[in-house]
C-alpha cells in the first residue's frame, strides 16, 4: 500500500489544524459512548460538552481567518471571515453554494446538517450572519452559570460540522496553490486520513477518495 506522508504531498494546513480537527472528533466520538448521538439528546450538557465546545469554536475561529490570510486579508471578524471566505470561493468556484445551503453529510447519523443555517446572507449581500452554536457559545463563553445549558450535545455536533467543512475548504485552498508545481498534489485536493463522522460534497473536489492512501504524519516534523 502506497504511503503518503505529510511532509512530501500534503499542505501545511494538514500536517497542523486537520490532525487537531481529527483529535476534536476523536475526542467528540468518545462523548457519544456516554450519550447517544440523538435528537432526544441534543439538549443534554456537561462540562465537558462545554470544553469541547469552546474548544471546536476557537479552532473554528483561527481557520477562518487562516483562510483569510491566504487571500492576504487581515483584521476581520469572524462573520467578516466567513462572509469574505464564502463570496471568494463563488467566484473560485471551489465552493458554489451560498454558505446557507452548505451541507454536511453525517457518516453516524441520518440527516445532513447544514451547519450555518439560520442566515439568509448571499453573495455579496450586507445581511448579518447569524448562526444558532456560534451565539449560544459567545453566551456560555462569557455566563457560564446562566448559560451552562449552551454546553449541549447539538451545539457541539453543529459546531463540528462547522470546523470539518471550514478545515475542508482551507486543505482544498492550499493544495490548489501547490497543484501548480507538484503533480501528487493536484490529486490530493482533499483530507488524505478521512473524517469519521462526516463528509461533504459542497467543495468542488478534482478527485475522490482513494482507498489505497494511507496517511502516517511524518516523524521528523
Amino acid at each position: 500500500m502506497p504511503i503518503v506522508t505529510a511532509k512530501k504531498n500534503t499542505p501545511d494546513s494538514e500536517k497542523t489544524h486537520w490532525q487537531y480537527y481529527l483529535m476534536l472528533e476523536k475526542d467528540f466520538l468518545g462523548l457519544l459512548e456516554y450519550c447517544a448521538l440523538s435528537t432526544d439528546n441534543y439538549d443534554c450538557y456537561s462540562n465537558r460538552m462545554t470544553q469541547l465546545l469552546l474548544s471546536i469554536c476557537s479552532e473554528v475561529e483561527n481557520v477562518s481567518k487562516l483562510i483569510n490570510k491566504r487571500y492576504r486579508v487581515t483584521n476581520l471578524t469572524f462573520f467578516e471571515s466567513l462572509k469574505n471566505i464564502m463570496d471568494r470561493e463563488l467566484d473560485n468556484r471551489i465552493c458554489e453554494k451560498d454558505i446557507c445551503d452548505i451541507s454536511i453529510e453525517s457518516l453516524i447519523g441520518c440527516s445532513p446538517i447544514y451547519p450555518f443555517s439560520g442566515t439568509n446572507y448571499k453573495k455579496g449581500s450586507k445581511t448579518d450572519i447569524k448562526i444558532e452554536w456560534w451565539h449560544d457559545m459567545a453566551d456560555l463563553k462569557h455566563d457560564r452559570e446562566k448559560y451552562r445549558n449552551n454546553g449541549n450535545l447539538k451545539n457541539v455536533y453543529n459546531s463540528l460540522s462547522a470546523l470539518f467543512f471550514l478545515e475542508s475548504l482551507l486543505i482544498k485552498i492550499d493544495s490548489e496553490a501547490l497543484a501548480a508545481n507538484d503533480k501528487i498534489a493536484k490529486n490530493l485536493d482533499r483530507p488524505v486520513q478521512d473524517s469519521s463522522i462526516f463528509s461533504t460534497e459542497s467543495i468542488n473536489y478534482r478527485c475522490n477518495r482513494s482507498p489505497e492512501f494511507t496517511f502516517y504524519p511524518d516523524p521528523q516534523k
